[in-house]
């Protein structure tokens, strides 16, 4: 599973970070964030030094989302308890 989300950053299970088929949100750099981890600078203005969730849970209200995409949103966002 890949999912673009926002800018270069895209939701996948295709990363070592990932397991257990939780997505993990990652960068253009490579780098992999959970829901509670801060994005810098190489994030969009509008997600920079934000929780990585609150780019997750922006990306879902868009419309055009499969149902793929939301399942792959909501179990990333569950591993932060929401």
């Amino acid at each position: 599973m890949r999912h673009p989300v926002l800018g270069h950053f895209y939701l996948t299970t295709d990363h070592a970070a990932s397991s257990y088929g939780i997505p993990v949100l990652v960068g253009p750099d490579n780098t992999a964030y959970g829901p509670g981890d801060i994005l810098g600078s190489d994030a969009p203005l509008s997600c920079q030094f934000q929780p990585a969730g609150h780019m997750v849970r922006r990306w879902t209200r868009l419309t055009g989302r499969t149902v793929e995409e939301q399942e792959g949103a909501q179990l990333f966002l569950s591993i932060a308890g929401e």
